[in-house]
C-alpha cells in the first residue's frame, strides 16, 4: 500500500490578522506623562471609533527603556484597552517590537 498524502486546507478567504493590518492612524506617546497619555488615548480611541468604525489604529508607547522604574505607558494603555476603553475596542495586540499596540475599533454601540 502506498502512503497517503495530506494536503493543507486552503483558506476560504484572506487571512485577517491584526498584526498584519495596516493602521489608518497612529498616536505616539513618547515623552508623555501617564496622566497626559491616558487622556490622549481615551480621546484618540473615541475620535477614531466614531469617525472610522472597524478601523485599525496603532498606539506607540515605547518600551520604557529610558524609564528608571520600567515601562509605565504600555501597561497603562493595556489596562485602558481592557477597562475604561473596552467599549471602543474590538480586539488588540502588542506588536512584535513590544513598543506599540495595534487596536481594531468597534463601531458606535
Amino acid at each position: 500500500m502506498g502512503r497517503r498524502r495530506f494536503t493543507e486546507p486552503e483558506p476560504s478567504g484572506p487571512i485577517d490578522t491584526l498584526r498584519g493590518a495596516t493602521a489608518v492612524e497612529e498616536l505616539d506617546l513618547h515623552g508623555e506623562t501617564a496622566d497626559s497619555a491616558r487622556q490622549k488615548v481615551v480621546w484618540f480611541l473615541d475620535r477614531w471609533g466614531r469617525h472610522r468604525p472597524g478601523a485599525v489604529v496603532r498606539i506607540i508607547t515605547g518600551k520604557g527603556n529610558r524609564s528608571t522604574t520600567g515601562a509605565v505607558l504600555l501597561p497603562m494603555v493595556r489596562d485602558l484597552l481592557d477597562g475604561a476603553c473596552a467599549h471602543r475596542v474590538e480586539e488588540w495586540t502588542t506588536e512584535m517590537s513590544g513598543g506599540s499596540v495595534v487596536v481594531r475599533l468597534k463601531g458606535i454601540a
